[in-house]
């Protein structure tokens, strides 16, 4: 109940996202392993609340906003080092789990390419592009909006995001709009930057 009420502030109060930040939240995340895959799998049935993968949602809420609200939480997230956390919890068996590590990766690079040597490096890419096919709509959602964004600064991550193109041309089917909305962008920026991507475009 503590991580959601933390969640439930940073999101809808920048000043106090600006607060927690300011003393260390983002370091008691990490030293209580809130974006573990361990604490989302741990069983629900022992709390009799919404078990580990609720605090793991709650944490990477925070994440992502603090991400989407300013480029000045970079360097903090940066230190963070959280992407061999949300390599696995794009594998996790929780579907928001799985969900809401998309919309991190994806706000994460909302503003900027910060994060695209980091993300290069953690070896994201082949984990999230299957999630644009996942069975759950919001995986698919946020996958969609993530390889966007992984797209949209640079070509730094085209080689990586090649392979999410036959997927992101099956989405512009699918029966969620803004997923629809997602893909097209996603397309869009895929040859933004650069025209290395086109001969797979056009094969696809």
């Amino acid at each position: 109940a503590s991580m959601q009420l933390l969640s439930t502030l940073v999101l809808h109060h920048h000043s106090l996202a600006h607060e927690f930040v300011q003393n260390e939240g983002l370091q008691m995340m990490v030293q209580h392993r809130l974006l573990s895959v361990d604490l989302a799998r741990y069983d629900s049935s022992v709390t009799k609340e919404d078990g580990g993968a609720g605090m793991v949602v709650d944490a990477l809420l925070v994440i992502s906003q603090l991400s989407r609200l300013s480029k000045e939480y970079y360097p903090m997230l940066h230190r963070m080092d959280v992407g061999a956390n949300l390599r696995d919890l794009l594998g996790c068996d929780n579907a928001a789990v799985r969900a809401k590590a998309c919309n991190a990766i994806g706000n994460m690079a909302r503003h900027s390419s910060a994060f695209y040597e980091a993300i290069q490096h953690a070896a994201l890419l082949p984990q999230l592009i299957p999630l644009c096919a996942d069975i759950d709509s919001s995986c698919r959602k946020f996958a969609s909006f993530a390889v966007g964004n992984c797209a949209f600064h640079s070509d730094l991550l085209y080689p990586g995001l090649a392979p999410a193109i036959p997927q992101l041309l099956q989405l512009l089917e699918d029966k969620d709009e803004k997923t629809r909305a997602n893909a097209a962008g996603a397309i869009g920026n895929l040859v933004r930057n650069s025209g290395e991507l086109c001969g797979i475009m056009l094969e696809n």
